[in-house]
């Protein structure tokens, strides 16, 4: 499945977010706010913007932070692009690019913040 399904699921109460994480005893990277961070992950990754699952930028959470309820109607819209653009809609595909470079929380800038995946550290790391 992946995470445009995943979140599409959880936002209509059809899925339980917290079986979705990293492994299992991890909670900071598990749940509600992974799900919706993995669908940001997947959105940078499919545009070239290759990070780490520790990483933050933008709307992207940091590990146990929740996700910016305002966020949620533009990520309920780049789901739906998403899955018209896998289906195949080219037009779908365009304005889901569209959305994504226009609006600053779904894409990393020139720094990202690397959480540790095994200590509280987090670092800001220069991408560009």
């Amino acid at each position: 499945m992946t995470a445009g399904e995943t979140f599409r699921l959880v936002r209509e109460g059809r899925l339980d977010p917290s079986s979705h994480g990293v492994a299992p005893g991890i909670p900071e990277l598990a749940g509600e706010g992974f799900v919706l961070a993995e669908l940001l992950w997947e959105l940078a990754h499919r545009y070239g913007d290759e990070l780490l699952l520790w990483d933050s930028w933008g709307g992207v959470p940091g590990p146990g932070e929740l996700m910016d309820p305002a966020l949620l109607d533009v990520l309920d819209r780049a789901a739906a692009l998403l899955a018209a653009a896998d289906a195949g809609i080219g037009q779908a595909e365009a304005e889901l690019h569209a959305l994504y470079v226009s609006d600053v929380r779904l894409h990393p800038g020139a720094e990202v913040v690397r959480h540790s995946p095994v200590t509280d550290d987090a670092v800001t790391v220069r991408l560009r």
